[in-house]
């Protein structure tokens, strides 16, 4: 925890001094930080028969993994497991095209990210 005597006018520091909450702070968690599609890794990239779907962290519920192409429409491509954080995903029979990859928990939406399918 920090603590600092400035003053409001000049915004000069006093005094100020650091001192750690807990014994071993590399113990302490602040927060979870959301999913977000930079940190999901999905490749190779074009995919031609299947790509791989990774997580930074596991997933404490399953979550619904569609695939939607540029008409809208959409395809069921499986489900990410409780406790898993990677699913392999087929594209044996998609059309060659763009698709957005939609994970869902639920009904929480966690991510979006595209992937082309190239055979």
């Amino acid at each position: 925890m920090g603590v600092f005597l400035q003053n409001i006018d000049t915004k000069e520091i006093y005094q100020s001094e650091i001192t750690p909450l807990f014994d071993d702070p590399t113990n302490v968690i602040t927060a979870v930080e959301p999913i977000t599609s930079e940190s999901i890794n999905l490749y190779p990239n074009p995919a031609n028969k299947e790509f791989i779907i990774e997580i930074p962290r596991k997933l404490k519920s399953d979550a619904t993994v569609r695939l939607i192409d540029q008409l809208g429409q959409s395809v069921d491509a499986g489900i990410l497991h409780a406790g898993r954080n990677s699913i392999t995903v087929s594209t044996q029979d998609l059309a060659s095209t763009v698709y957005i990859v939609e994970i869902r928990a639920g009904d929480e939406f966690l991510v979006r990210k595209k992937v082309v399918v190239v055979h």
